[in-house]
This record gives structure tokens, C-alpha cells and sequence, in this order.
């Protein structure tokens, strides 16, 4: 983790790792919202 919250969520596919930026347009949020939005992001990137 760093200062910045927008890159704390690590998604994996069991061979590459990317670090999403998420919610970008937030100035704050809260941790089930991060959870969400990488949810979302690893969904559309598997499909």
C-alpha cells in the first residue's frame, strides 16, 4: 500500500498480476466499495 488508495487492490489470474486503479473519480471510499469495484474488474476481465 501507498498514499495513494486508488491502486490497493491486487488482481490476479493465477499466472499474471495487475494492479487495477479503481474508482478514480472518488475522493474517498469506503473498503467494501474498493472490494466491489475490483470484483467488477476481475469479472470483466475473465470474461
Amino acid at each position: 500500500m501507498n498514499e495513494d488508495w486508488h491502486d490497493d487492490m491486487l488482481c490476479g489470474n493465477g499466472v499474471s498480476q495487475e494492479r487495477p486503479y479503481l474508482l478514480a473519480t472518488d475522493s474517498f471510499v469506503e473498503r467494501y466499495e474498493i472490494e466491489r469495484a475490483a470484483d467488477a474488474w476481475a469479472s470483466a476481465m475473465n470474461h
